[in-house]
C-alpha cells in the first residue's frame, strides 16, 4: 500500500495534491512534467484546458449553485519552484522527489526546498477543480511557469483565453495580509568604456563591508545603506582634496539585492593623506547609519592594479555613482507607508577597460517607471556611458475601490472575527504582468502560511492550507 505522509488530513484531496506535487521535480524551466500532470487531471475531470509552448496551463470549470451565468473568476499560481539544498544533501532536482516529513503542524523537508512556493496554490486550484457541487462562479485556473526566474510564463501567456476580470492570486503573503498592489521593474545596464595607463604613486584597495543589505523591493524603505554608493560617496568626497585615479570598482551580487560590500582600487601620490581623509569621512557619516548598518567597516590596504583610468574617466564614474537615483523614490498617495517607486544600484563590476553598473528601478505606476528610466538615460549620457534597458514588466497599482476586496473583508471577518490588513508589495508579482492584459482587473493576492521560502528551511503550515482553501471557497461563493 502506498505510504502517504499527509494521509488523514482533511480535505483529503487538497493534501493528496500537495503531496503529489512534492514528487514531481519542477524547478524553473523544468515544468513539463508538472504541467502534464495538471493536464491529465483536467482531462480526467472532463474539464476544458489548454497547454501552451511555455507549459502554462489554463483549466476552466463551469459555475454552480446558482452562479452559472456569472462572470468567471480567475485563480492563478505558478508551477515552478526554487531549487536549493544544503551542501551535505545529495539530491538531483531534475529527477528526485523531495523528502518530506511532519513536525507538529509543519510539513518540512530534509535539506531541500519544499516547494510550498507555489505548490500550495497549485494544490488549492486542483482541489477546487476536482470538487463536486458547492457554489461558485465559473472558474479560470491559470497555472504559470518560470515565475521564479522572470515571470516568462505569465508574460508569454495568451490572455485572450481568459474572460474574467476578477483575479485571486494565490502566491503572496497570508490570508490576514492580502496584497493589493505590487511593483513592476526592469534591469538597466550602464557600461563605461575607459582607457588605462600607468599612474604614478601608490596603489590602494579601499574595501567597505558590514552593511545589512537585503531585498531591494521589500527592504528598500528601511534606510539601509547601499555599499556601492556609500563607497562612491566616500571616495568622491575624498577626491576633492586628495587626487587619485580609479583602477577598478566592484560590489554587489544581484540586481534585486541592496549591496552589502564593495571595493575599489585606486592610485594616488598621497596615500597617507587619502587614508586620513577616508577615515575622517567615514567617522562623520556614522551618525546617519540605522542600527542594521552599525557593522560598517572601511579599510585601506596597499596593493592592486597600477594601470588606472584617466582623471576624466574617474570623475565620470564617481559623478554617476554619486548622482544616480537610489532607494525609495516616491510613496503611494493613498498610503504614504507604501513605497510606490524606488531604484537600486545592485551591482558594479570592472572587467578590463569596462565598468558595468546594474540598476533596477521598481514602481507600481508606469509613469514613475518611465520617469526613473528617463532620469537614468539623462545621467548616463551626461557621464559618457552606454545604457541598455531590459526585462521590463508592469506593476500593479492600488485600486481605491474594489468589489473583490469588499467581499474578501466580509468573508474573512465572518470567519475570523477581525478584518484583514491589506498591504502593498514593493516587489514583483504576476499580478503586475496580468494587469497589463486584463482590462479593469479587480484583484487581490493571498497565500497559505509558509516560512523560509527559497531556502532548505522552507516549511508549510499544514492546518493553514486547509484554512486558506476554505476561505477561497467562501469568497468564491459570495462573489
Amino acid at each position: 500500500m502506498e505510504q502517504r505522509v499527509l494521509a488523514g488530513y482533511q480535505p483529503e484531496k487538497l493534501y493528496w495534491y500537495f503531496e503529489e506535487l512534492t514528487r514531481i521535480p519542477r524547478g524553473s524551466g523544468n515544468e513539463k512534467a508538472v504541467s502534464d500532470f495538471v493536464c491529465r487531471e483536467a482531462e480526467r475531470l472532463g474539464l476544458w484546458y489548454r497547454q501552451d509552448s511555455l507549459y502554462n496551463v489554463i483549466v476552466k470549470k463551469d459555475g454552480c449553485g446558482g452562479l452559472e451565468n456569472d462572470e468567471p473568476v480567475i485563480l492563478t499560481g505558478h508551477l515552478d519552484v526554487v531549487c536549493e539544498k544544503n551542501n551535505d544533501v545529495i539530491h538531483d532536482f531534475t529527477k528526485d522527489p523531495v523528502d518530506i516529513y511532519v513536525e507538529g503542524d509543519w510539513l518540512k523537508t530534509r535539506g531541500t526546498t519544499l516547494g510550498a512556493d507555489n505548490g500550495t496554490a497549485v494544490a488549492i486550484m486542483l482541489a477546487l477543480l476536482s470538487e463536486e457541487g458547492g457554489k461558485h462562479p465559473p472558474l479560470e485556473c491559470l497555472f504559470t511557469t518560470q515565475e521564479e526566474t522572470g515571470m516568462a510564463g505569465a508574460q508569454g501567456f495568451d490572455y485572450s483565453l481568459l474572460k474574467g476580470h476578477t483575479l485571486i492570486n494565490l502566491d503572496s503573503g497570508r490570508t490576514l495580509n492580502p496584497t493589493v498592489s505590487c511593483a513592476g521593474a526592469e534591469f538597466d545596464y550602464v557600461t563605461f568604456s575607459f582607457v588605462r595607463s600607468p599612474a604614478p604613486g601608490t596603489a590602494l584597495i579601499v574595501s567597505l563591508t558590514g552593511l545589512e543589505g537585503g531585498h531591494s523591493g521589500t527592504r528598500i524603505h528601511l534606510g539601509r545603506k547601499n555599499s556601492i554608493l556609500l563607497l562612491a560617496r566616500i571616495l568622491g568626497m575624498a577626491r576633492e582634496t586628495v587626487p587619485f585615479r580609479l583602477a577598478s570598482f566592484n560590489g554587489g551580487n544581484k540586481p534585486n539585492a541592496i549591496p552589502r560590500e564593495a571595493a575599489a582600487t585606486l592610485v594616488t601620490e598621497d596615500p597617507e593623506g587619502l587614508k586620513a581623509r577616508i577615515a575622517e569621512i567615514t567617522k562623520d557619516l556614522r551618525p546617519e547609519l540605522i542600527e542594521d548598518d552599525h557593522g560598517l567597516t572601511v579599510t585601506v590596504a596597499e596593493g592592486g592594479e597600477q594601470n588606472a583610468f584617466s582623471d576624466g574617466n574617474t570623475a565620470d564614474l564617481l559623478f554617476f555613482l554619486n548622482t544616480v537615483t537610489d532607494g525609495a523614490y516616491s510613496r503611494t498617495p493613498a498610503d504614504p507607508n507604501l513605497v510606490e517607486s524606488s531604484s537600486n544600484t545592485g551591482v558594479i563590476e570592472t572587467k578590463g577597460d569596462e565598468v558595468k553598473v546594474t540598476v533596477m528601478p521598481r514602481s507600481s505606476l508606469e509613469s514613475r517607471m518611465d520617469e526613473l528610466a528617463f532620469r537614468l538615460d539623462v545621467l548616463a549620457r551626461r557621464a559618457g556611458a552606454e545604457l541598455i534597458h531590459q526585462g521590463r514588466h508592469s506593476g500593479w497599482a492600488y485600486a481605491p475601490k474594489s468589489r473583490l476586496r469588499d467581499v474578501y473583508t466580509k468573508v474573512y471577518k465572518d470567519l475570523n472575527g477581525k478584518e484583514p490588513v491589506y498591504e502593498g508589495m514593493h516587489a514583483g508579482l504576476e499580478c503586475g504582468v496580468m494587469s497589463g492584459h486584463i482590462p479593469d482587473m479587480d484583484a487581490i493576492a493571498i497565500g497559505s502560511l509558509a516560512t523560509g521560502s527559497h531556502t532548505p528551511q522552507e516549511a508549510m503550515n499544514i492546518p493553514d492550507l486547509a484554512g486558506t482553501y476554505e476561505l477561497v471557497k467562501r469568497v468564491l461563493s459570495a462573489l
